[in-house]
């Protein structure tokens, strides 16, 4: 399908609804591969863009092993989309504070979102990572989340730590090493409402 094309059924989708129903996208999402962007990747994100600045609606990005961020933004900031009303997940599994920094200086938003998935790397480097950025000045572009969505992980089906780990266990060691309440707020409450907003 011609751009023009994809773009107008994606903003069908936010403004109108979906598959035939009147419930509405609230958010765009699309990716990019391990270590590189391929034209397909590309093409996508310039879409994603367009379909953004027609609808207001937030974008969520996702990595593939915490890689192509930047280049992902760049690609939305060149079609002029609103990159504070983008979020970047899955970069838990590269703990690279520069890297942090440079994405949340771009204005967009960090989904620290590898939370309890100790077989990349334990809780304490994303803690320390969080910390850095809110004694930078950036406590306004960290979201929690958990990436879980495999019925082993859940606790229901008798298996993993179950989507209530971030408030169960996370949130009271984010107390306990000195994170304050108002902090936390932000992470789990007013910065996702602010970037979800439109």
């Amino acid at each position: 399908m011609p751009i023009k094309d994809v773009v107008g059924e994606l903003v069908r989708q936010v403004k109108v609804g979906m598959e035939g129903t009147d419930i509405k996208a609230g958010v765009l999402k699309t990716g990019a591969p391990y270590n590189y962007i391929n034209p397909y990747t590309e093409r996508a994100l310039r879409i994603i863009a367009r379909a953004q600045i027609e609808t207001g609606a937030p974008i969520f990005l996702h990595t593939s092993r915490g890689t192509m961020a930047i280049e992902q933004l760049e690609i939305l900031k060149d079609e002029g989309a609103d990159l504070s009303k983008v979020a970047v997940g899955h970069m838990g599994r590269n703990p690279d504070p520069w890297l942090y920094k440079r994405i949340v200086e771009m204005g967009a938003n960090l989904i620290f979102d590898m939370i309890s998935k100790v077989k990349y790397w334990p809780d304490s480097v994303h803690i320390e990572n969080m910390r850095k950025l809110v004694e930078a000045g950036y406590e306004d572009r960290i979201t929690l989340s958990i990436d879980y969505g495999h019925y082993r992980d859940l606790k229901a089906y008798g298996g993993g730590v179950g989507y209530a780990w971030v408030l169960e266990r996370f949130v009271p060691r984010l107390k306990d090493q000195g994170f304050k309440e108002e902090t936390i707020h932000k992470f789990l409450v007013e910065n996702p409402a602010r970037y979800l907003a439109f």
